[in-house]
């Protein structure tokens, strides 16, 4: 009975609880103030529980925040102020999912791919190819916003540009 919510212009991370009704409150960032350390928030996109851990697309910081549900975080991949196309920096991360083996895919959009880790954070591999030009093929990701984990195991990725849901 929760629920996570980023709250992109207002820098911060809410946590919903329904008893009778929906209340929320800041489980993560500081209301209206923009930041990069790690108890700051850069208009972030998206989020992601499992297994009682909470992943935040820290979109702006270009990185991704593991959390306890306490809210308390730290740097799990990618870091303020560096873009990379690297094995460990982003452009854009926009969205977090994690599958059952605990592998945390993010997906960059404006690299357009998705990158790869396993739980400690160590580069997995690659959705995608890394700023090609655009064929709608399996292979090329048109600016992924969105990541999810189907219930059979499969990625899922949506396209903002390509207006399309791809499954792996």
């Amino acid at each position: 009975d929760r629920l996570y919510v980023t709250d992109e212009y207002n820098f911060r991370v809410q946590r919903c609880t329904k008893t009778i009704a929906w209340t929320c409150e800041t489980f993560f960032g500081v209301t209206d103030e923009y930041g990069s350390d790690t108890t700051h928030l850069g208009y972030a996109y998206g989020v992601e529980v499992r297994n009682d851990v909470v992943y935040i697309a820290d979109t702006s910081n270009y990185r991704v925040l593991k959390c306890d549900l306490n809210g308390e975080c730290v740097n799990f991949v990618g870091e303020p102020g560096v873009q990379g196309p690297d094995d460990y920096h982003f452009f854009w991360p926009t969205d977090v999912a994690v599958d059952s083996t605990g592998r945390v895919f993010v997906a960059d959009e404006a690299f357009h791919h998705v990158q790869i880790y396993n739980s400690a954070g160590s580069y997995v591999g690659l959705r995608g190819i890394t700023n090609l030009p655009y064929i709608p093929d399996t292979i090329r990701i048109n600016s992924p916003r969105g990541v999810a984990i189907s219930n059979d195991g499969g990625l899922l990725v949506t396209e903002n540009l390509g207006r399309r849901l791809i499954k792996y």
